[in-house]
């Protein structure tokens, strides 16, 4: 019971602007990841990625949104259009109306709420474009973000609901998550 999402062409807030990626972004996007040991692992991948998987990554795109599994922006700074982050839905269960939010952003983006203001505007979307009823975060807890991404999501409304033991296998380690929620009443 999927239903085809719309890339949006553009949202925009203040300080940011949501856009689907292209192929310019994929340098910036790969030397993101070279830069931060941590990225790849807070993002379940098993390996950084190469420009190479981020085509294929790309490429699939407007299938994964056609058939309803997941959308991938790029996040630039509202006046500027370097590739700053990504933030996507994924985990989409038409059924029971919930989605998963993720993003990462560059180390030289971070700290000036850009995130918060990009992770508002697709989980807004995700309320009033797609209907879901409730989005989902999930965070590594031993990884140094953890604080940093609790902190964004409480500051959208998101609330804490529990640690998933052992939940992910990343890089050869068993870690620990904390999955965050937020309801469409507890935003709109």
């Amino acid at each position: 019971m999927s239903r085809a999402i719309e890339i949006p062409a553009e949202l925009r807030g203040e300080l940011v602007r949501l856009r689907p990626l292209q192929e310019r972004d994929l340098a910036p996007f790969v030397a993101a990841y070279a830069e931060d040991p941590d990225l790849g692992p807070a993002a379940g991948m098993e390996h950084d990625p190469s420009e190479e998987s981020l085509r294929e990554r790309l490429a699939a795109q407007p299938a994964g949104a056609a058939e309803g599994r997941f959308v991938e922006l790029a996040v630039t700074e509202a006046g500027d259009d370097r590739l700053a982050g990504t933030v996507v839905l994924h985990s989409i269960d038409w059924r029971h109306q919930h989605a998963e939010a993720g993003f990462w952003f560059g180390r030289e983006f971070r700290g000036r709420g850009l995130a918060t203001e990009a992770v508002g505007l697709i989980v807004d979307w995700a309320f009033a474009e797609l209907g879901m009823h409730r989005v989902e975060m999930i965070t590594i807890t031993s990884l140094p973000h953890c604080e940093r991404v609790v902190a964004l999501a409480e500051r959208l409304g998101f609330r804490p609901e529990g640690i998933l033991r052992g939940r992910n296998f990343e890089r050869g380690r068993r870690l620990d998550a904390l999955m965050l929620a937020v309801l469409r009443d507890e935003r709109m």
